[in-house]
């Protein structure tokens, strides 16, 4: 199925935003693991089990259960309707708030490694936005898959 190029655009960003957020946190875990000042049994509850658990809720969450499945909907046609991810000024945008966080996380992982504690709802917060991100691009692929969607995506987008 073809789409505008709004559209492509569009369901490029989500991709692409899921993805760089994604390779932020793995680069932050891998950073944490070397300079936080835990035990390793800590390190892997505060890197990796605990944000698992709020990265399925999130993502799985939303895609499973019908009230936040509806409102992602409304969000994801309401962000493509606004030219979200469809301008070099937006790709920017979303960028600069990735790179933003990643360099929160750096400052934050630099303070622990310095005696300011463990960071200890970073990770989980963070996996929980990576979680909505992924669910929004799979939202992008569910509205490809309805029948009506093709000519509701070529009236919408503003390009």
């Amino acid at each position: 199925m073809t789409h505008t190029r709004a559209w492509r655009s569009f369901k490029r960003m989500q991709d692409v935003a899921a993805a760089i957020g994604s390779l932020i946190y793995a680069a932050a875990a891998g950073a944490a693991w070397f300079v936080l000042p835990a035990p390793q049994a800590l390190k892997l509850q505060l890197i990796l089990f605990y944000p698992a658990t709020f990265l399925l809720l999130t993502g799985l969450g939303p895609l499973l259960t019908a009230p936040p499945r509806r409102w992602l909907l409304r969000r994801v046609w309401s962000s493509f309707s606004a030219g979200v991810g469809q301008s070099a000024g937006s790709v920017g945008i979303g960028l600069g708030l990735l790179a933003a966080a990643a360099a929160f996380i750096g400052w934050r992982l630099a303070a622990a490694a310095h005696g300011a504690g463990l960071p200890t709802g970073l990770f989980c917060g963070y996996a929980a936005g990576i979680g909505v991100l992924w669910a929004q691009a799979a939202t992008v692929r569910l509205i490809e898959r309805e029948p009506g969607a093709r000519p509701i995506i070529e009236e919408a987008g503003p390009g």
